[in-house]
């Protein structure tokens, strides 16, 4: 015992500090999240003053044999799965600077909420995806036929963008996805499902949160809502909130529904041709919608 004592005092004497991993921890995910967030389009890109050294591709059985019809339908297939009326949606998420794509596998259910699904694999304490899940490996050949030449890429890369159904279940990713991509590719989006679990404007700030950690309504709902709004090929939009606690009635004076008459307004900005909102809340839908005018969606309430 005495001897350990010595070391210890030895060591204390010369100014070393015993590791704490938790604090160790802690300060490596905070450096994590302070340096996660994906570059910013640069305002101009560099161009080329000549054209690029390499062959045309048109030589490729690819276009010289099959029609412009029957690329369209591979591009398809490929990038979206089929297309968005039998296609399986394409999740969005936030990983260390930059967004990533994986392929939804389970079914809709509305017992289980898209935000809860499996295949959005591992993620960090704030939410950012880490990794697949164990026994569904991520697809790393989604984005392979735009690599394969500049041709192909040409004409395939709009597909992504038209014909998949995009689900994102943080509001960071849409902020990040404008930042991100270029303008015209961003108004290409005609489908889009936010499902997100938020941290609403309760009057009982020390709610705990079971399981996923729920987005903060005061930073990111309004400009998630403004990306949303500046979205000009927006065709079907859903959007689904998720009051994980469940309680707000308790710990409110007044009307506990205007506290959702506030969520929604940012939304009465938001153009689509087919909008809804769904909430998990029992709400009064007709004094909801009364109070916001003339709202351009539908509200539905899932119990």
């Amino acid at each position: 015992m005495q001897f350990f004592q010595r070391i210890a005092g030895k060591a204390l004497g010369q100014g070393h500090k015993f590791k704490d991993p938790h604090g160790q921890r802690l300060r490596e995910e905070r450096e994590r999240q302070a340096d996660s967030a994906p570059p910013a389009l640069p305002p101009t890109r560099p161009r080329a003053l000549t054209g690029p050294a390499s062959c045309n591709q048109h030589q490729s059985p690819l276009f010289g044999k099959l029609s412009a019809e029957l690329r369209n339908a591979i591009y398809e297939e490929v990038l979206a799965d089929g297309g968005p009326a039998v296609g399986r949606a394409l999740h969005l998420a936030n990983m260390h600077q930059r967004l990533a794509c994986i392929r939804c596998f389970q079914e809709e259910d509305d017992d289980l909420p898209g935000w809860k699904h499996e295949c959005w694999g591992w993620y960090y304490p704030d939410g950012t995806h880490r990794g697949p899940s164990p026994g569904h490996p991520a697809d790393s050949s989604l984005l392979s036929l735009l690599q394969t030449c500049r041709l192909a890429y040409t004409e395939a890369i709009d597909i992504l963008y038209t014909h998949n159904k995009f689900v994102v279940r943080q509001l960071k990713t849409l902020v990040d996805l404008e930042r991100t991509t270029l303008p015209h590719r961003l108004h290409a989006i005609r489908y889009m499902h936010v499902d997100v679990p938020l941290d609403l404007p309760v009057d009982k700030p020390e709610l705990t949160w079971p399981m996923y950690p729920p987005d903060p309504y005061h930073s990111m709902w309004v400009p998630a809502c403004r990306v949303l709004s500046r979205m000009k090929g927006l065709q079907v939009l859903r959007v689904t909130v998720y009051d994980l606690n469940n309680q707000h009635r308790i710990y409110r004076q007044g009307n506990p529904d205007d506290m959702f008459v506030q969520l929604l307004e940012p939304l009465t900005d938001v153009k689509a041709a087919m909008f809804e909102v769904c909430l998990d809340a029992p709400i009064d839908t007709s004094y909801v919608l009364g109070s916001l005018g003339a709202a351009p969606f539908s509200l539905v309430i899932r119990q």
